[in-house]
């Protein structure tokens, strides 16, 4: 049997903001400036839920895997291949 991991530094900025998020810095001369984020963060409260949603939908439909019945967080391909 066949094992897999995905690594990244960061795999939160793969996933797109489901809701529109703003953030406000505080530039080093004393302005604010507003900016848009695209991806989600580290940090986010909803950040691992929604890297969570993408990687199982990505897994599901471009490798054709499914979720364990006993322990969802494992994968299992549909079909069986015997690695040697």
């Amino acid at each position: 049997m066949g094992t897999a991991a995905l690594t990244g530094k960061t795999p939160f900025l793969t996933v797109k903001q489901q809701t529109p998020t703003i953030v406000n810095c505080l530039l080093a001369a004393g302005q604010i400036t507003a900016h848009g984020l695209g991806r989600v963060l580290l940090g986010q409260r909803d950040g691992s839920h929604l890297w969570h949603r993408d990687i199982t939908q990505l897994m599901k439909s471009e490798l054709g895997m499914s979720p364990h019945i006993l322990c969802p967080c494992i994968f299992k391909s549909v079909t069986t291949v015997a690695l040697c």
